[in-house]
């Protein structure tokens, strides 16, 4: 089942132009979740594809839950 999510930036961002803003991934880079609620963001360069934890990329998050 797909589940639709948007990403925050947490308040309590050391950057504050990013505080409480959307997470929006930049080039070919995509947030996914795991079966566990784990986000990541993967990037899908065709020769070095890769993941990482959102929470190592921007630190603190909320996330808001779509209907």
């Amino acid at each position: 089942m797909r589940k639709k999510f948007k990403i925050f930036y947490g308040k309590d961002n050391p950057d504050p132009s990013k505080a409480g803003q959307r997470y929006k991934p930049t080039g070919k880079d995509m947030v996914i979740m795991n079966d566990q609620g784990v986000f990541f963001v993967f990037n899908w360069e065709p020769f070095y594809p890769s993941i990482t934890r959102l929470s190592d990329k921007i630190g603190n998050y909320d996330v808001e839950w779509k209907e």
